[in-house]
């Protein structure tokens, strides 16, 4: 026989065995690396902390852990900038030693993370897995107020905090008050609840970790529901399409009306509680509206979208940001939008509530169709972060000064 024949098939399989000893070789060394990913099974984030209410707590960190996730290796960013792929809870704004940047929750893991707006990637700064989140409000840089569902179907609040300057790190926090209806002001320092009782309802102010609780009104009403405020406390009648709602205050122990009569109301106060951005719903409409609180003014604004839809600056008590429909798809205002009955097509415009300018912010409809929720700006009111209701996708967009 030829020994070139026998030498060749030799050769191959040598050659095949120090390739498979390398693979093997490199798969050991990488798995004993620092941070490598191991697989675990998920927990139960309520079975971990049962009972329910039992003071602070320190959640268990997974044993995944993962670095900073660079999404592009240019440093040039388009002004409209998808910072998720997946569903998110919430967002908001946050500065860092470094830059501004946006935290998110994800929804399915209640991991959260941290995106600069001046450069692309993301870093993880949880890594406590919390399953059923809907909803996250930040309420400052480092506490976040989740809402979840329980195994009983109920809604639990629960107050979540990291330090800040951390990677990786493990949640505490403490379950509050079932509360149906929470809002978190803009100054970061406190938030308002409504409790509903059988005979009525509890407004209380809470501080920003939610351990320190005031009622401040006990009211025989069952459907108040808190309106996003600065250092002003207003509730108004949950809103229905076509039904009169009204609008009140919460000031010295007492429940003052200063609207009433408004069908499908919804409001959004800026920071110093001086002028509240309104809309009005009916069956196939809704209006905008800027009502004065110190002269009891109410103004048309020359657009129509609801007030979940808008934001009001941190720092500049006249600036708002809206997301105003390019048409206002059929259907009954503000219920079907609420229900997620319908969706819209938005763009931002900016505004001045002192002057009655408004401008295009950022021309969403021409990078494909938004329906914004959770908007919110930040200090500096040049970028604006929003959650898009058709994927649950978190976005950050430049937004454009007044002219």
């Amino acid at each position: 026989m030829n020994p070139q024949k026998l030498l060749l098939p030799a050769i191959f399989l040598f050659l095949l065995g120090v390739l498979s000893l390398g693979v093997w070789g490199l798969s050991q060394l990488f798995s004993s690396m620092p941070g490598a990913a191991t697989s675990t099974p998920s927990r139960s984030f309520f079975s971990s902390l049962f009972p329910f209410g039992s003071g602070e707590v320190t959640l268990q960190p997974q044993d995944t852990l993962s670095g900073d996730l660079t999404s592009d290796a240019s440093n040039i960013l388009p002004e409209l900038r998808q910072l998720t792929e997946i569903p998110s809870a919430g967002s908001a704004f946050a500065t860092n030693r470094e830059s501004t940047v946006v935290r998110y929750v994800e929804r399915d893991s209640g991991n959260l993370f941290e995106a600069r707006v001046d450069v692309p990637g993301s870093t993880r700064l949880s890594n406590t897995t919390i399953t059923q989140i809907q909803n996250a409000l930040w309420i400052n840089a480092s506490t976040t107020l989740f809402q979840l569902i329980a195994e009983n179907g109920d809604i639990e609040n629960f107050i979540a905090s990291i330090k800040t300057l951390e990677k990786d790190q493990a949640l505490t926090g403490q379950f509050i008050r079932k509360y149906s209806y929470i809002s978190v002001g803009l100054d970061g320092k406190s938030m308002v609840g409504v409790f509903r009782k059988e005979n009525g309802s509890d407004i209380d102010v809470l501080g920003a970790d939610g351990r320190t609780i005031r009622t401040v009104y006990s009211s025989p009403l069952t459907n108040l529901v808190p309106v996003p405020a600065g250092n002003q406390i207003y509730v108004a009648e949950a809103p229905s399409s076509g039904i009169p709602s009204n609008l009140f205050k919460v000031e010295n122990g007492s429940l003052t009306k200063v609207l009433s009569n408004i069908p499908g109301l919804l409001a959004t106060s800026n920071i110093t509680g001086s002028t509240l951005l309104l809309s009005t719903g009916t069956q196939g409409d809704a209006n905008s509206l800027l009502f004065d609180t110190k002269t009891g003014t109410i103004s048309q604004l020359p657009f129509k979208t609801l007030a979940t839809k808008c934001a009001w600056s941190p720092t500049n008590e006249f600036t708002y940001v809206c997301a105003v429909p390019t048409r206002l798809p059929q259907g009954t205002y503000p219920d079907d939008w609420l229900l997620g009955g319908i969706h819209t097509s938005d763009s931002l415009v900016i505004g001045n509530a002192r002057t009655g300018s408004t401008t295009v912010a950022a021309a969403l409809e021409n990078e494909g169709s938004f329906d914004v929720a959770q908007i919110s700006l930040d200090r500096k009111d040049g970028h604006a972060t929003f959650m898009d209701r058709n994927t649950g996708t978190i976005w950050l967009s430049v937004i454009k000064p007044l002219e």
